[in-house]
């Protein structure tokens, strides 16, 4: 009888697996960048990552959260589980700082959120419950960004970075794409109006002459 010869990925898979079963939230929390390493199942690393996310936002880790919700996602984007859990944690962190953020903190964490709102409308979920959750935490960041003060760095400042950079990192190529056609239209648009400078202009709209016009 042959052995069965246990490769990394193998030896990886399994222990996944059993952390699952016995629920073992914090080694698993260690062990899913692995699982994304040797690209195990998508099914696995699916449960794994909601698994963890729900560990860490449990344990008011609310940025860390964030990023495991969103390697799920990544696995299958156009989950709504995954969607809603994503952007719960995101709601949370801007509960969790809402009295400590400056409105750098703010503008930066809108920007990803806004991306990936538009980046979900283009796909037709505009009005799935996630992508309206994504709209009213859109609304509620701008509401705080009037109060905010100007401040360099507050303690919100490094969950917002860490935010920042793991949902940028963690795009997906049509995702990149699609983020790379919406801030390009505006140059290209600018550069279709230098070289066709009469299309960029409005056109006059042609006035009939009236009787009376012509008696003066």
């Amino acid at each position: 009888m042959s052995k069965i010869k246990l490769t990394a990925k193998r030896a990886v898979t399994i222990a996944v697996k059993k952390h699952i079963a016995d629920e073992n939230w914090d080694e698993l929390d260690t062990l899913m960048p692995q699982a994304d390493k040797y690209n195990c199942a998508k099914s696995l690393r699916r449960v794994g990552w909601m698994g963890v996310g729900d560990y860490r936002l449990n344990g008011n880790r609310v940025a860390e959260a964030v990023e495991a919700y969103n390697r799920a996602r990544i696995v299958f984007p156009t989950d709504r589980d995954i969607l809603h859990r994503l952007f719960k944690s995101l709601d949370a962190v801007c509960e969790q700082f809402k009295q400590n953020f400056s409105r750098q903190d703010l503008r930066k964490l809108e920007e990803p959120i806004e991306m990936f709102v538009n980046i979900y409308e283009l796909k037709g979920m505009g009005d799935t419950e996630p992508i309206l959750q994504g709209r009213q935490i859109l609304q509620k960041i701008r509401f705080l960004i009037y109060d905010a003060p100007w401040k360099k760095e507050t303690p919100a400042t490094h969950a917002v970075q860490h935010i920042y950079d793991a949902l940028y990192t963690g795009m997906t190529t049509e995702e990149v794409r699609a983020e790379f056609a919406r801030l390009m239209a505006p140059v290209f648009r600018e550069i279709i109006d230098k070289e066709n400078p009469d299309d960029a202009k409005p056109k006059k709209k042609k006035t009939k002459k009236t009787k009376k016009d012509d008696k003066k």
